[in-house]
């Protein structure tokens, strides 16, 4: 069955219901492969395909990795082709390809990342439970759920499986900012740093560990508490407080973007390509 365009099915939908995308965009590229195209053109017509054809499946489902490498195949394939012989030497890297032009890049579209980068802007909403249809309808079945101790993803429900994954390649990034710190657990919520307290290779005092459980024990009258901060962290973290601002008036906790303030398809597809890049180039050094 599709619906705008996109196969929608109550089960998994198969590969070969995924891959009759492949051959859509192959059809249309091969219209293209006897024209003499500058290089230029063709990043153009790539990503006029790689985010037309398949963007309601990746909203609505996850793609399968072997779905997206034909993609990907199909793409440099055209890319390096001259006159519609496809086989030809590939100028650079495809990694480099798909960074931005202002990082060195062609900026063509990598679908596996954008896979992950359009289902980002429901990551806060949803962390958050702000009050939208289907906040609640999630909320309902996986309130509870945390970025950095999700429990098996066997029992998530598809939609939810595409938050999921696209939580666990930006989580690093999320952050809770602190209102009256009622709601942020203080081991496990990443409200200090991007990393959750209980994970640090620190030394904390343990003999008082356990009288501290919520944030907000360590907040006196709108501002914090430096004598419970300095028993329990002790002085080497006190600038992190002192950098960490507390409004004047209580206000609820919030789930934040800390690399951006605003986590939207193209802010994450941007972080996710720099990242891969990054890690990518650090392995062949």
């Amino acid at each position: 069955m599709k619906y705008l365009g996109a196969s929608i099915s109550p089960k998994k939908l198969s590969k070969s219901h995924q891959e009759a995308m492949v051959h859509k965009a192959m059809a249309r590229i091969d219209g293209w492969a006897g024209k003499e195209i500058s290089r230029a053109g063709k990043m153009v017509l790539l990503n006029s395909v790689m985010r037309s054809l398949p963007m309601h499946t990746l909203s609505s489902s996850w793609i399968n990795e072997g779905v997206i490498d034909k993609f990907q195949g199909l793409a440099r394939s055209y890319l390096w082709s001259f006159k519609g012989k496809k086989k030809r030497f590939h100028l650079i890297g495809w990694n480099k390809v798909l960074l931005r032009k202002n990082s060195g890049g062609l900026g063509v579209k990598d679908l596996g990342i954008m896979r992950h980068s359009i289902h980002a802007k429901r990551i806060l909403p949803f962390l958050n439970k702000e009050r939208n249809i289907w906040s609640k309808m999630l909320l309902n079945k996986y309130d509870g759920y945390h970025p950095w101790y999700p429990k098996s993803n066997k029992s998530f429900s598809r939609s939810f499986k595409c938050i999921h994954n696209a939580i666990q390649m930006l989580k690093e990034g999320l952050r809770v900012r602190i209102g009256n710190g009622t709601r942020v657990d203080m081991w496990k919520d990443p409200w200090l740093s991007n990393l959750p307290i209980n994970l640090w290779s620190t030394y904390l005092n343990m003999e008082i560990i356990s009288r501290f459980n919520r944030v907000s024990q360590l907040i006196k009258n709108n501002s914090w508490d430096y004598d419970s901060i300095l028993d329990l962290f002790g002085e080497h973290h006190l600038i992190n407080f002192d950098l960490m601002y507390l409004p004047k008036r209580k206000t609820k906790d919030k789930w934040v973007w800390s690399v951006n303030e605003e986590l939207s398809c193209k802010v994450t597809y941007n972080y996710l390509a720099e990242k891969q890049f990054k890690t990518e180039e650090n392995k062949v050094s």
